[in-house]
């Protein structure tokens, strides 16, 4: 299915949902004037009416593959390894031009790590951190990473995204972190049926997710945060870019000016074309 067919048909399917979650809606107004409800059952309609909607929604997400991504994940490039030779896939070493293909996890221990997608997608770990290659999703095992156009899962919880820059982190008492540098990621509860409605992260803000998968609330990163981050380990130092580089700097620029871009951000850094 080529690009424009896809759109045509993610809209025909999203007006089929706001279709019938108005019909849905308009049944329970319906009979509310038409008998009154008990207030147990009204409440009990009101929920209905929302996990529908919410359902919806997810299936909306989980169906639909973006064109940036039509193209799912089956391996992972080393393209650049800094700080020692600590880095391995499966638990064995690697060096760089290694394949973690699908299923495998790329882990470091001193050593920092640039990994490339056969989809033009891009993550970087940080050290003493781990992550799966997944079709669907890279799955942050622990440690820090920085995604780019990839869906990340970490813990119980899946990130939908599109083009989108952010972090994700895994502390040793799996209390996680999602931060979006540039873009928008939708969060979803994989196991809360009742709640499945998405929770959306806008670029410069970051959300808490405790060790059960609960998320917290979303809260604006600060300027000394975000600076941290892009002068931090996980862009210091690396020489190849990471995918969307160019419309993260347009972000830090526009959103925070005073922020002193650190080089790796700027056009004059090289890049390399896809390497599979």
């Amino acid at each position: 299915m080529n690009d424009k067919l896809r759109l045509r048909s993610w809209v025909n399917f999203k007006k089929q949902i706001l279709s019938l979650t108005q019909r849905v809606k308009l049944a329970g107004n319906h009979g509310e004037t038409t008998k009154t409800l008990m207030p147990g059952r009204r409440l009990r309609w009101q929920s209905l009416v929302s996990f529908i909607s919410g359902l919806l929604i997810v299936m909306a997400l989980g169906w639909y593959n973006p064109p940036a991504s039509a193209q799912r994940i089956s391996q992972a490039k080393i393209v650049e390894i800094l700080g020692g030779n600590q880095a391995y896939i499966q638990n064995k070493p690697a060096k760089v031009n290694a394949v973690a293909t699908l299923g495998q996890t790329v882990s470091t221990k001193q050593a920092r790590v640039n990994l490339l997608f056969n989809n033009n997608a891009g993550v970087r770990l940080g050290q003493n951190s781990a992550l799966t290659v997944g079709s669907r999703c890279v799955r942050l095992r622990s440690g820090r990473s920085v995604v780019s156009g990839a869906q990340g899962c970490v813990g119980s919880i899946t990130a939908v995204t599109r083009g989108t820059v952010y972090l994700m982190e895994l502390d040793d008492n799996e209390q996680a972190q999602v931060k979006v540098l540039q873009g928008e990621v939708a969060l979803s509860e994989r196991y809360n049926l009742w709640n499945p409605q998405p929770v959306l992260l806008r670029q410069g803000q970051g959300i808490n997710i405790s060790p059960e998968g609960v998320l917290g609330t979303v809260i604006d990163l600060s300027k000394d945060e975000i600076e941290k981050i892009v002068t931090g380990a996980l862009f210091e130092g690396f020489d190849i870019e990471i995918p969307g580089i160019d419309k993260l700097e347009e972000v830090l620029n526009e959103q925070f000016p005073q922020i002193e871009i650190p080089d790796v951000l700027r056009d004059n850094v090289p890049s390399i074309p896809n390497p599979f």
